[in-house]
């Protein structure tokens, strides 16, 4: 309620924006699934604290979750609430670690995605959803921790 004692009307959210959180869920399940080992458990890829895949976050390398790079799984890791959330990605610790693993020259072109926006199509938000789910179906750990 706002302070006239009015309920706030609620916005009500498109078709294709609540299509985008249906494959925003799937790709951070394929991403956490992935990284997990056969008992379910992962490493907070900026800390390093060990939890179930359930209770982790897929965190991004940049900020901003930029339509180009929101569902790119090659810069998505899983992170704990507090280095995702309350650290706000910790950036300082997961660039320079990503870079030591790809390359500078990976984290400059995936910065300059990162800068361009991408607008899905509610079709192409569908396609993603079924790809991410058929991928994580076949990770090999799918089968051991669901």
């Amino acid at each position: 309620m706002n302070m006239n004692g009015f309920k706030k009307k609620r916005r009500k959210r498109s078709p294709k924006q609540i299509q985008k959180d249906k494959t925003w869920a799937a790709c951070s399940k394929y991403v956490r699934i992935r990284d997990a080992n056969m008992q379910g458990y992962e490493e907070c890829y900026t800390c390093g604290k060990f939890g179930y895949w359930k209770e982790m976050q897929a965190g991004h390398a940049f900020g901003g979750r930029g339509g180009s790079v929101l569902f790119d799984t090659d810069i998505i890791k899983p992170q704990c609430y507090a280095c995702n959330c309350i650290n706000h990605g910790k950036y300082d610790i997961f660039i320079p670690k990503l870079e030591r693993e790809r390359g500078s020259k990976f984290i400059q072109e995936k910065s300059r995605e990162q800068s361009q926006d991408k607008e899905y199509s509610l079709e192409e938000l569908k396609a993603k959803e079924e790809d991410f789910k058929l991928r994580t179906v076949q990770l090999k750990n799918y089968d051991l921790i669901i």
